[in-house]
């Protein structure tokens, strides 16, 4: 998935698949993409989370 894809079907999520992997590729991506700060990505990830922005069915 291209990196502009991915901004634009941020919106909400749903991922499935190994955990760890799968947000540590979602993480790197909107890094590299928004040039973030890994404090920046963490706070991003637990703030969609807590938003419910990012729906987990994970294995792994």
């Amino acid at each position: 998935m291209s990196s502009s894809l991915l901004m634009r079907v941020l919106a909400s999520m749903f991922v499935e698949g190994q955990n760890r992997l799968v947000e540590k590729v979602v993480g790197k991506t909107m890094q590299e993409t928004k040039e973030w700060s890994e404090d920046e990505v963490n706070n991003w990830s637990k703030t969609v989370k807590k938003k419910s922005k990012w729906q987990e069915d994970v294995w792994g």
